[in-house]
């Protein structure tokens, strides 16, 4: 029943954000995601993790992490509909 929905999840992509209090993420942290990712042999785009601070602002160093990041998703995401047209 449910291995149509994982076939069809070939080829794309997949990323991970996530924040916390620290300042990375755990080493066993990641793995799940991207052995999954393989597992359903889509694109690993890897992990965006930052620690979230009080202010409710990224530090510019993670800022700018963050736009590379999602520079990434975005390259990833046109290469995919490039594809698919």
């Amino acid at each position: 029943h449910y291995k149509p929905i994982g076939k069809a999840l070939a080829g794309k992509s997949a990323f991970l954000i996530a924040t916390s209090n620290s300042p990375e993420a755990p080493a066993c942290f990641e793995p799940p995601f991207a052995d999954t990712a393989r597992y359903f042999d889509m694109h690993w785009g890897g992990m965006l993790h930052a620690k979230f601070p009080d202010l409710q602002q990224l530090p510019a160093d993670v800022a700018e992490h963050a736009r590379t990041f999602a520079a990434a998703i975005q390259t990833a995401t046109a290469v995919r509909a490039k594809a698919a047209a």
